[in-house]
């Protein structure tokens, strides 16, 4: 018999597969990177920061946040991750004096698949305490996924986390999975538009349509919003006139190392 293996496919099992093991030493050898993107208002005031995971390996080089985030979320190394990434954000934060910075929020990336597990608040309060952390400086971004479990695991699990002074931002609205229905079921204080909402206002005549509609009904319900992929001040204008209240985008900066965001706060307090 003969088997046609198909190349493309091959590279990608292959990839995977890299990744996955790339990840795994990673996590053993506590050597995730933690990256900070810096949010602005429209004005151009850094009012908050999205703490994101990196990992770098000798072979391929920076992983695809989006590859092993799926992975760990598959092989359940996604528990661990998380803790080492608040781990990194709680010493980056009495290290540095980053109430000092006077931020509105820092946002750590949480799934509601993830976010279901009972165990999970319970780690992260430990984590907190640990580093004598405020809650207020804490956001947890929850991204919906296919796999999102039940919404009342959820909503107990934020319920454990708001009671101890923490807030909820619903991530990647608008990018397909992320629906009305968790806006007005589980108790969100911010929203974060998805970038595929503002880059799409150029490509199709019905985007600016969908871009303002999501906006009013977040406004309407009382909660703030912010809008990734921000990249041109034309964009800017846009979103400042539709009232989005915080942006977020290479149009300010890329996302930093700890080193270079201090140089980067640094160099916004001289332009001051």
């Amino acid at each position: 018999s003969v088997f046609l293996v198909d190349e493309d496919y091959k590279d990608e099992y292959i990839l995977y597969y890299k990744t996955e093991a790339a990840l795994e030493k990673a996590i053993r050898n506590n050597a995730l990177e933690v990256y900070y993107q810096p949010i602005h208002e429209p004005g151009g005031k850094m009012v908050a920061l999205e703490a994101l995971c990196r990992i770098f390996d000798e072979e391929l080089g920076a992983l695809r946040p989006d590859m092993f985030i799926t992975i760990a979320e598959q092989n359940g190394s996604i528990f661990k991750l998380t803790e080492q990434v608040l781990e990194k954000v709680c010493r980056f934060i009495v290290d540095n004096n980053i109430n000092s910075w006077r931020l509105e929020h820092i946002g750590v990336n949480l799934s509601i698949m993830q976010f279901a597990q009972g165990r999970l608040s319970e780690s992260i309060i430990k984590i907190i305490n640990k580093y004598g952390i405020k809650p207020g400086i804490l956001r947890f971004e929850l991204t919906e996924t296919e796999s999102a479990s039940s919404l009342e695991s959820v909503r107990n699990n934020m319920n454990i986390l708001i009671d101890k002074g923490f807030t909820f931002l619903l991530d990647d609205f608008g990018s397909g999975y992320a629906n009305f229905s968790y806006l007005s079921e589980l108790p969100f204080y911010c929203v974060k538009l998805d970038k595929s909402l503002l880059w799409n206002c150029d490509k199709e005549r019905n985007s600016m349509s969908t871009l303002f509609a999501c906006a009013k009904i977040v406004k309407q319900l009382g909660l703030l919003t912010v809008c990734e992929g921000v990249e041109t001040k034309e964009q800017v204008d846009l979103l400042q006139g539709i009232g989005v209240n915080m942006l977020q985008g290479f149009y300010f900066s890329c996302a930093l190392s700890e080193k270079r965001l201090i140089e980067y706060v640094s160099e916004l307090e001289e332009a001051e």
